[in-house]
């Protein structure tokens, strides 16, 4: 959470995408894409707001995303990303 903290202005904000994130990375282990992309898209809109668009924690997020779409065989979903 110390990492996430330095992303957003807003610390709870922060440590709130920081733990949706790693949720979607736990279920994306387990191989529940759909519920991960869940908490990554939950995670999307937030860091969205407080980012700025080419940010590389963004970018990471557009790949687990991208993954989990992939993983769904959903290939169009994820070249969207």
């Amino acid at each position: 959470l110390e990492i996430c903290g330095k992303f957003c202005p807003d610390k709870l904000v922060n440590e709130i995408n920081c733990a949706r994130s790693a949720i979607g990375l736990l279920y994306t282990i387990l191989g529940k894409h759909s519920t991960a992309l869940t908490y990554f898209e939950e995670t999307r809109v937030s860091m969205e707001k407080c980012l700025p668009s080419n940010h590389p924690q963004l970018s990471i997020l557009y790949t687990n995303i991208a993954f989990s779409y992939q993983q769904m065989n959903n290939h169009v979903e994820a070249l969207k990303i």
